[in-house]
């Protein structure tokens, strides 16, 4: 290198700040027309023929845009180069690489190119724009079966077969460049390292690697002659190699080898390490699936499918029980391998060999004692499967009428729970026996089930779901072999069911909400074609019962009334058909009982009276002929308290008072023989509720304050007992938040700062966990916006809340969309507060009942206020009110 004044005159440049000066020169003169893709903004006319919407992704090498094609309005992606003068020549022919690929290829699940060419030095493509996520994270967020993660494979695996049949590898196939929507449907993207089979190899290397020979791409999805730099040897079997590291992270959620670690270990992993079975990471899957898994993953190319078409049949074959085509590492294959490394010991082996015959010869002397050996191992495997059924049906009765009966008894909570203990060891012990054994899948399956109520009836409900999963899949598999056995289906569906009740008690709604609707798809279709049998007419009424509390806890009250109504219809149904069954007037029960608390939150309070009376006939009705069983004592206990507060909204007051005095005396009983009764201290949270209501109706803020503080200590007492339930945290927050309102309008500012801190505590832990159902969301907000003291108050937190409620949707629930329209018309967006009570009233048809008659008179206010607001404007200003505008987009609106 030249220095010294001779070096300067020679290079100009050597200076830095002289450097920074030149190429700014240089930028200027090379792109006048055209920002820079990087820059925070590129103006909506950028690419003639298309309006820019946003910044999807930027990075070195350019950026992505959403946008809008003028001509047709499809919205489309548009993929930006960084001007050529500063990409290196490899990211142009990469990128002219992905413009030729894409061209070539029209398929439904590759992305359509629909453009492509060179704006003011920027080469660019337009593409389909895809909204969805990669497509392990859609296999994990949607908890799909083995067969559902093999049918969304096959559809990536045609895709790639596609490319490979016009002569195009695509050489990074990995989770992120597959994404998959919403309807599950996967898309291949990112051709921008394909290669393609009749160019040569030096053009390859210049567009796979960088100028120090750096390799590009995904290290961890690399295949062996990847991570090796063997640029020849990559063919078809590279994506082969691929496709088998996805398929391994969609079944067990991980991939086969450690990724974390120094970039030499990493390498040599790729290169030389066998990959270990799926199986080993979940147990439910087969060696057939195993054998697909490991002959993609195999390290030498010629052990792979030699195409992706082979490994399509493989998969077909597979999902229709036929068997399949791969063999891994057959023993000839392992035998020439050990001969060729070992030639000097291949005469002994001959010599072995022929030893092996000899035995051969003796052998056929033993076959008759083996025949009969055989005979003997089945007749012993009669006898343990029998064995085994016997200890089966012990634990189920231990399970089944032993722990039940006892949680009806008085101080028997222990020895209920260490009875339910030792029932679980025994069916794992019964689990261990069978596992494997494909004879016995239906009782591994009874077992599973088992295992998961007990975790349910202790709380224990991550456990739960993994044990009722397993369940699942078996019974899945057991449904598909008979898809015409009525008893399968309906096992198939009541595992579902179990897999929902654990999700949803997670409060994971939306895995529960699809359980759910599954099971009622199956339990519809089996009371369609079995309408005389009465078992699947109760499994589909509860299938709807469970529906209706799933969408009422999402805030869904419409859908949650409709699923209910049909229940109530289902029940009536059952009833006629039995009318000795009890089974018929508990879902009678159920039905009218939620459907009185839905009414209520519509403040339809005579609806709602009307609902709690029939439950209470009903439950009346039961405690007459069981008056000494503590679970028909409860219920009727709990429809006391359920029609107490309605009778007050109504004005009854005597009524009121007399219906909750009821159920106190059939609560204290109770509680004085088991003061840690669950079952017992929820009842008296009701009843602490339900005259907290009453006092509240009648004004008496004391006796309001003494029920509300009561209801918090018994809130306590659950919350010791079951630490982990999401709903009782719930409910002291929103208790805090109630005592935390009163306390402010007495001015008890000390009391009123602990219970928001408190409060806002709980709720916080409960958003980190994403625990957020509408009830939560009201409770939080009362919290806030009431409860908290003006220096606790922080206006950003509540706006994000309700801008969740927005996100959400939460158009339903009546007391959720008050507030939120309240809060909007506080804001100063009167117009705003206007559309959410009118797309209440038209979404759920309540216009005519109290709640919309009441929500009918604020919106008159609300509109009021508006055209007040557009009236003061000054007229030369050119601004327009939010109404006038909202009135030109609704031509609909008055």
């Amino acid at each position: 290198m030249k220095t010294g004044r001779a070096g300067d005159r020679l290079s100009p440049l050597s200076d830095p700040r002289r450097l920074i000066e030149y190429a700014r020169h240089q930028v200027a003169h090379v792109e006048p027309a055209l920002p820079n893709p990087n820059a925070p903004e590129l103006p909506e006319d950028a690419f003639p023929g298309y309006r820019l919407i946003a910044p999807l992704r930027r990075g070195g090498q350019g950026a992505v845009y959403l946008a809008e094609q003028i001509a047709t309005g499809r919205t489309v992606a548009i993929k930006v180069l960084r001007s050529a003068p500063f990409a290196p020549a490899g990211e142009c022919l990469r990128f002219q690489r992905e413009i030729h690929a894409l061209s070539q290829l029209k398929h439904p699940n590759i992305v359509t190119l629909y453009d492509g060419g060179t704006m003011h030095g920027h080469p660019y493509l337009v593409m389909d724009y895809i909204e969805g996520v990669p497509i392990d994270a859609f296999v994990r967020e949607r908890e799909l079966s083995v067969r559902e993660v093999l049918g969304l494979f096959l559809k990536v695996c045609r895709a790639i077969e596609t490319a490979h049949q016009q002569g195009i590898i695509h050489r990074d196939l990995k989770p992120a460049n597959i994404l998959v929507t919403s309807e599950g449907e996967p898309f291949v993207l990112d051709f921008g390292l394909a290669k393609l089979l009749h160019v040569s190899l030096s053009h390859e290397q210049s567009v796979t690697s960088t100028a120090s020979g750096q390799f590009l791409g995904s290290l961890c999805w690399a295949s062996p002659e990847q991570a090796t730099g063997a640029t020849n040897r990559i063919d078809v079997r590279t994506d082969v190699h691929a496709l088998g590291l996805i398929l391994f992270r969609l079944l067990t959620g991980r991939l086969p080898f450690e990724v974390d670690g120094p970039l030499d270990r990493t390498l040599r992993a790729i290169a030389r390490e066998e990959a270990p079975p799926p199986s080993r990471f979940r147990s439910a899957l087969d060696e057939d699936l195993d054998t697909i898994v490991l002959t993609c993953l195999a390290k030498e190319r010629e052990q792979r499918y030699p195409s992706v078409s082979a490994l399509i049949r493989d998969v077909e074959h597979y999902l229709a029980g036929r068997p399949i085509e791969a063999k891994r590492d057959s023993t000839w294959y392992v035998l020439t391998k050990k001969l060729r490394h070992h030639r000097r010991a291949v005469a002994a082996l001959t010599a072995v060999m022929m030893l092996t015959m000899l035995y051969g010869l003796f052998i056929t002397q033993l076959y008759h004692r083996t025949q009969q050996a055989e005979r003997q191992a089945r007749r012993t495997a009669v006898r343990l499967r029998d064995s085994l059924d016997r200890s089966q049906r012990s634990v189920e009765l231990l399970v089944n009428q032993v722990a039940r009966q006892l949680a009806d008894l008085e101080d028997a909570e222990q020895p209920r729970r260490l009875i339910l203990e030792q029932a679980y060891a025994e069916l794992e012990q019964l689990l261990s026996e069978r596992r494997g054994d494909p004879a016995l899948l239906i009782e591994s399956a009874r077992t599973l089930r088992g295992l998961g109520d007990i975790d349910e009836a202790l709380g224990r409900y991550e456990q739960g779901l993994e044990r009722f999963r397993d369940s699942l899949d078996i019974y899945r598999r057991l449904a598909e072999e008979h898809p015409d056995d009525a008893a399968c289906q309906a096992d198939l569906s009541i595992a579902m069911v179990r897999v929902g009740d654990m999700a949803k008690a997670l409060g994971r709604l939306g895995v529960a909400q699809d359980y759910y609707e599954r099971a009622l798809r199956i339990d519809q279709a089996l009371e369609e074609a079995h309408p005389d049998e009465t078992r699947y007419l109760d499994n589909l009424l509860w299938s709807y019962d469970r529906l209706g509390h799933l969408a009422r806890r999402s805030g869904r009250l419409q859908a949650a009334r409709t699923y209910f109504r049909k229940q109530l219809s289902l029940a009536e149904k059952f009833r006629r058909r039995r009318p000795h069954d009890d089974e018929g007037l508990r879902a009678l029960r159920a039905a009218h009982g939620q459907l009185a608390e839905i009414a209520a939150q519509f403040e339809s309070w005579a609806e709602a009276l009307q609902h709690a009376r029939r439950v209470l006939e009903i439950s009346e009705q039961q405690y007459r002929r069981h008056p000494n069983r503590l679970p028909v004592r409860r219920r009727l206990a709990a429809a006391y308290l359920r029609a107490a507060p309605l009778y007050a909204k109504t004005g009854e007051f005597r009524a009121a008072d007399r219906h909750a005095e009821a159920a106190k005396a059939l609560i204290d009983p109770l509680l004085a023989l088991r003061p840690d009764s669950r079952a017992d201290l929820r009842l008296l949270r009701q009843y602490h509720q339900a005259a907290a209501s009453i006092a509240s109706a009648r004004t008496d803020s004391a006796r309001c304050s003494a029920h509300r503080h009561a209801l918090l200590d018994v809130l306590d007492r659950l919350a010791a007992l079951r630490p982990e339930d999401a709903s009782i945290k719930e409910k002291r927050m929103t208790t805090l938040a109630m005592i935390a309102a009163e306390a402010r309008r007495h001015e008890e500012g000390a009391k009123a700062r602990a219970c928001c801190r408190q409060g806002r505590s709980i709720a916080r832990e409960l958003m980190k966990a994403s625990y957020s159902p509408s009830s939560f969301l009201e409770g939080y907000l009362l919290l806030l916006e009431e409860g908290c003291p003006d220096e606790l108050r922080d206006p950003e937190e509540i706006e994000r809340i309700y801008r969740l409620v927005e996100d959400r949707k939460i158009v339903e629930d009546f007391r959720l969309v008050r507030r939120l329209a309240r809060h909007r018309a506080s804001q100063g967006e009167p117009d705003k507060a206007f559309r959410l009570c009118r797309r209440w009233l038209e979404t759920t048809g309540m216009s005519e009942t109290p709640a919309g008659e009441s929500l009918r008179a604020e919106m008159a206010r609300w509109e009021q206020a508006a055209a007040t607001m557009s009236s003061s404007a000054p007229a030369d200003t050119g601004v327009t009110s939010r109404t006038e505008a909202a009135a030109r987009r609704e031509p609909g609106r008055r």
